[in-house]
This record gives structure tokens, C-alpha cells and sequence, in this order.
């Protein structure tokens, strides 16, 4: 993902996290409602500005160094900040009918964008771990026609990137607009590139079609889009024998949340609703996208006539109050939980419970309702994961193929937990085909095709058979295959001492990229023994990308991890998450080869 566009996610996501710290630290309710991303020139921003604004100054530090902005009118710089002084309303009132802003109204305003910059700086910080940091330098008080008359700009020229946001303070509509302005060089190459990007941004806003259901058809492509013509026909001749309609499916689904509300409200005694409810077909990157704040995603395995890997998504916050109420955890604990954004084992075993039930559910509904085969749905595993690093890396923790999608608004006695998200494979399901979206063609971009229309993807050994490193077929001298190890790896000097280590002790070793979903079909390949996961940083990255093969191989091939500073804890996840064996890196050749035999062996 381009820079451009990696700093539209950001941009997207700081706003909700940034009105919570504020209302916390005001002890009143603040919403900031995103009204998106225009670029503009200086002048043309301040063309549109009427009465006093107050300016605030960022300097920006790091890679890409320079100034960025937060722009409020007068009134509403007042209000917060007289807020957070506990100035009571007249004396708001006065300070506002006396159009001057002394020291004390900027000192209080400024800590509000201090708040707002640390919000910012630490998302940017996901991203960029140590290349950006953000200060607050001063705050100023202007008039936009003085400053367009006398042509005293306070922005620099060029391009700008402009975030408005509609605004309210204890249920009181700003008096204006809030923006925050930067240079278009701070967040891309150059300004056609961000041009182009928020052109596409607003394009994604066009409403999508509905089916005869009344649900949308989501994001975009058709469910036959990316699939090869093998994959179609398999899927004709399945769903000739066993398959169900799309409409059936839909319906099914839909008794499953009507079950759910039932079923989950009652093991936790409250009142548990779904609502806004959407079911469509969806590709992983439409079903990362646009979430907010860290989740926890729990692996629901598909059993019976038909395997596969599923999967709930919950807002972390929304799993910890629901596995605290199961537990019933004092208010006061839950509080400090939920405050602390942190997941523990009580916790994770609380809300795994829950995800247990949700489980049943399906299988029950499934066995009633579904005359596809029988199918069992069961709890496997979960783990916490952060959308804004899986978005930016485009490294989703699950398999590149078409799902099924339901979605949901979740409340528990009616306080909104916000969007759950449960997933399965769409092959689980065989579709008929005589009710299939109808077939389009290939995507030339996502999957290769080769003559024989098997699918076969550049850099990923055959099933028939294994491919070196340059895509030539792997043997021995006297023509018997070699085994493979496929090795997951970002930076090409250190791919090349592992590369030969396992040459040496008489394997073919694949290298592919570390990020990203491009042939995770093949890692089941029986030539495959042993996949490496080889990382520059020990970090969340890195153990997505282990989520996401665990769950293709789900220990039918073994995996070790190999990168420098492990901790305790991180080795512990990893295991979680699949990994059989860590190596500390740098790492020699004969210690790489030592851990080569006795785990592909």
C-alpha cells in the first residue's frame, strides 16, 4: 500500500479514538464526525473559512519533516478549552462575545490538540515504529479575510490535505468546522498521487447494489471474480450434488442472528441484540477494512462434509465486557480492564465461552436448516489483532479466497459494542450453480492462470511438482525431487544465508515474501516440509502473517520462526499461533541447518 494511502487510513482512524480521549478528558460527551479528505491550496481553505479561527501548529519530525495544523473556530476553541478549565458557562459565554483569546484559552486549547497529536503520533507510530514524531509548537488567533488580504499565510504553497470533521460538545453542535491540515508532501510521493487517491476515495462512497434480498452485494467484485476456471467448474459439479441456493443461504444466516440473540442473551443474563444486520459475499480486504481499534478475532472451524476455516470479529472492548460479564467481574475491574486495552488469559477463556455458544448456534441452525450435507461448527483459538497494521501491510491473517460475510451492529442492554463481523469460506457452502453470480472474467492481476488452468502462482511450489528459487524444477542429480522448504522472508541478504543453509542439508528451499496472501493455497503442497517465517522485527506483523498460514497448514506442515528480539511473551504467542520452534537471529548456517533437519526430517 502507497504512502498516500496509508495515511488516509490513519487519518481515518484517529478521529473516533481522538473524540474518546477527549470526552475523558473533559468528563463530557464529544463526537467527531468525519466529513472526509479534500485537497486544496492555502488559498482556497481560507476562502472558505468565516469568522475568527484559531490556529495550532504542529511541527513534524522525522523522515519526512515539517509543519501540519489543526484549524477551530474561535467559538468552539473557547468552549473546549473553557471546558477543561471548568470555567462556568457565562464566563464561556464572556470570553467568547469578547473576540480576544488570551494566554490562558490557548494554554487550555492547546492541550486539547496535544491530546488529539498523541493520538495521531501513535497511530502513525504502528505504522512507522521510530520515523515520526509531533509537537505542538504554538497556538494563534486569526482572521481569514485579514490574512487572504494582506496575503499573510500561515501555510506554506502547494498542495494541502485537508480532514474536516463536524463536531459536538455536550450534545451542542460546533459553530464550525475542525480540520487538520497537511502537506501533501508529508503524506505521499507527490501531489497526483494524492490527488488520484482521494478522487478513488470518494468513488468508493458511490452506494452499492442490492440483491432481491435487500442485502447488499458488497465492495465491489463478484463473488466468481478472481476464481480460475478450474475453481468454477469444481464448484458446478459440487453444487450439482449437494449445493444450496444463495437465497437459502441468506436465510439461513439470518435465523442464525435471530438464534444468536436468544442464545447469548440468555448465558449472560442481559438483553443482547443485533441489529443492522448485512450479508454478503466479501474478499479479505473488504472484510478488514473500515473497522476501528483493535479486535479479537476467534477461529471457528467448519467440520463434517465440508472443511474449512471460519471466523467472529469483535471489538476488543466489546470482548472484555462480554467475557466480564460471564465472569461477573465488579463494574469498577471491568472499567479498569477495558481501560487498560489489555487482554489476558481470564479474559480471553471468558469470552472463548461466548464464542462457544456462538458456535453451537450455527451447528444447531445448520443441522435444522442446511440440506447440504451435515456441518459442525466449532471454537478453535482467538487472538488480538490491530486492522489499521493489517490494512497498511495488505497481510491479511486469512486465506486469499471468497467468504461470506455477516455483519452486524452488536448492543448489550441497549449500550452499542459496536460491529461483530463473522466469516466462511464460500466454497464451504457449494453454492448451485444454476443461482451463482454470474461468471466474469479473470482477474489478470491477483492470480496467474497457466495453460492447463490449474492456477498456479509464480513463486510457490506445484502440487505435482516442487520449484526452486528461480522457478526451475528442483531434483536431485539423479532426477528425484528434492523436498521443500518454503521460506517466508523480507530482506533478501538474510533469505540467502537461510536459502543455502537449507541447500546444504539437502533441501529446495522457495523463497516468497513474508506479507501478503499470493499462493498461500500451495503451503499444503506434499512436497512442502517446513515453512520458515523469517523476521526483521519480532512484532504484530509478523505474527499475523503466522495467523494467517496456521491457518491454511493448520499443523499439517511444520512452522519455525526465526528474528531477533523475542520476548517471553512474544514466544508464547507465537506457539499459540502455530509456530512449533523460535531461532534467534543473527543466526549461522550450521545452527539454521541444525534446526532445518530436525524439523523438516
Amino acid at each position: 500500500m502507497d504512502r498516500t494511502k496509508i495515511a488516509q487510513k490513519i487519518l481515518s482512524a484517529y478521529l473516533p479514538k481522538g473524540q474518546e480521549e477527549i470526552a475523558a478528558l473533559l468528563g463530557q460527551d464529544v463526537v467527531l464526525e468525519d466529513e472526509g479528505l479534500e485537497s486544496k491550496d492555502r488559498e482556497a481553505f481560507f476562502d472558505q473559512l468565516q469568522g475568527k479561527q484559531v490556529i495550532a501548529t504542529i511541527q513534524v519530525e522525522g523522515e519526512k519533516p515539517g509543519n501540519a495544523w489543526c484549524v477551530a473556530d474561535f467559538r468552539d476553541a473557547i468552549r473546549l478549552g473553557g471546558t477543561l478549565i471548568m470555567l462556568p458557562e457565562e464566563e464561556i459565554a464572556e470570553r467568547i462575545s469578547s473576540g480576544e483569546m488570551g494566554e490562558e484559552e490557548k494554554d487550555a486549547f492547546g492541550e486539547i490538540v496535544n491530546l488529539l497529536i498523541g493520538v495521531l503520533s501513535s497511530l502513525f507510530e504502528t505504522v512507522y515504529p521510530g520515523k515520526l514524531r509531533m509537537v505542538k509548537t504554538g497556538v494563534d488567533l486569526v482572521d481569514p479575510l485579514q490574512v487572504a488580504a494582506r496575503e499573510e499565510w500561515p501555510f506554506p504553497e502547494g498542495s494541502l490535505i485537508i480532514q474536516a470533521a463536524k463536531g459536538k460538545l455536550a450534545g451542542e453542535d460546533f459553530a464550525g468546522m475542525f480540520y487538520l491540515v497537511l502537506p501533501a508532501e508529508l503524506v505521499g510521493e507527490e501531489e497526483a498521487t494524492v490527488g488520484d487517491a482521494l478522487e478513488a476515495k470518494a468513488e468508493e462512497r458511490v452506494p452499492e447494489p442490492s440483491d432481491e434480498t435487500g442485502n447488499k452485494l458488497g465492495g465491489g467484485q463478484p463473488v466468481a471474480e478472481s476464481m480460475d476456471d478450474s475453481a468454477i467448474e469444481a464448484r458446478k459439479e459440487t453444487g450439482k450434488k449437494t449445493g444450496i441456493t444463495r437465497q437459502k443461504l441468506t436465510k439461513i444466516l439470518k435465523a442464525v442472528l435471530e438464534r444468536l440473540q436468544v442464545e447469548v442473551g440468555g448465558f449472560l443474563g442481559h438483553d443482547f441484540s443485533l441489529k443492522n444486520r448485512r450479508i454478503r459475499f466479501a474478499t479479505p480486504e473488504e472484510i478488514f477494512s473500515g473497522l476501528q481499534g483493535k479486535q479479537v478475532l476467534a477461529d471457528i472451524q467448519v467440520e463434517g462434509d465440508a472443511k474449512g476455516q471460519g471466523w467472529l470479529m469483535m471489538t476488543l472492548p466489546a470482548a472484555i465486557r462480554l467475557g466480564g460479564t460471564l465472569i461477573m467481574l465488579p463494574d469498577s475491574e471491568l472499567q479498569v480492564r477495558l481501560a487498560s486495552d489489555e487482554y489476558g488469559e481470564e479474559d480471553s477463556d471468558a469470552f472463548g465461552e461466548i464464542v462457544n455458544i456462538v458456535a453451537g448456534v450455527y451447528t444447531t441452525v445448520f443441522k435444522d436448516l442446511y440440506a447440504g450435507g451435515n456441518l459442525r461448527f466449532v471454537k478453535i483459538d482467538q487472538a488480538v489483532i490491530d486492522p489499521l497494521v493489517i490494512e497498511v501491510g495488505e497481510d491479511y491473517p486469512v486465506a486469499d479466497e471468497e467468504y461470506v460475510l455477516i455483519e452486524a451492529e452488536a448492543f448489550f442492554d441497549d449500550v452499542s459494542l459496536g460491529a461483530t463481523r463473522t466469516f466462511f469460506p464460500l466454497r464451504v457452502f457449494h453454492l448451485r450453480p444454476d443461482d451463482e453470480v454470474k461468471e466474469t472474467p479473470k482477474n489478470p492481476v491477483s492470480r496467474t492462470t497457466d495453460a492447463d488452468g490449474d492456477g498456479d502462482e509464480a513463486g510457490v511450489p506445484s502440487e505435482r511438482q516442487p520449484e526452486g528459487p528461480s522457478g526451475d524444477t528442483a531434483g536431485s542429480d539423479s532426477g528425484e525431487e528434492r523436498p521443500v522448504v518454503v521460506l517466508c522472508c523480507g530482506d533478501d541478504q538474510m533469505a540467502e544465508t537461510f536459502r543455502k543453509a537449507g541447500e546444504d542439508v539437502g533441501f529446495n528451499v522457495v523463497v516468497r515474501p513474508l506479507h501478503g496472501n499470493s499462493g498461500d493455497e500451495k503451503l499444503k503442497s506434499p512436497a512442502v516440509r517446513l515453512i520458515m517465517l523469517v523476521f526483521d522485527d519480532v512484532g504484530e506483523k509478523g505474527l499475523a502473517a503466522a495467523i494467517r498460514i496456521n491457518s491454511i497448514v493448520r499443523d499439517q506442515v511444520p512452522m519455525i520462526a526465526a528474528g531477533p528480539n523475542w520476548t517471553r511473551s512474544m514466544v508464547l504467542r507465537a506457539i499459540k499461533y502455530g509456530i512449533r520452534d523460535i531461532l534467534v537471529t543473527p543466526a549461522d548456517e550450521e545452527r539454521i541447518s541444525e534446526k532445518i533437519r530436525e524439523h523438516a526430517a
